[in-house]
């Protein structure tokens, strides 16, 4: 079974924390390709692509 992952940051310079969630997801069994990343400020779930896409996939 393929365990995927969320992970978000609001902003483009907050790298160290993108990396950090993506190492922890990681440690849950998630690979790089199950793992849905992005850098985005919005609140607005339909700005939020890679989340809508995790939902689709893990249906």
């Amino acid at each position: 079974m393929t365990t995927y992952g969320y992970t978000r940051t609001s902003t483009v310079e907050q790298v160290a924390g993108l990396a950090d969630q993506i190492s922890k997801l990681k440690g849950t069994g998630c690979t790089d390709q199950s793992i849905y990343q992005e850098q985005v400020s919005s609140v607005k779930m339909e700005q939020r692509v890679e989340f809508t896409k995790l939902l689709f996939t893990s249906r």
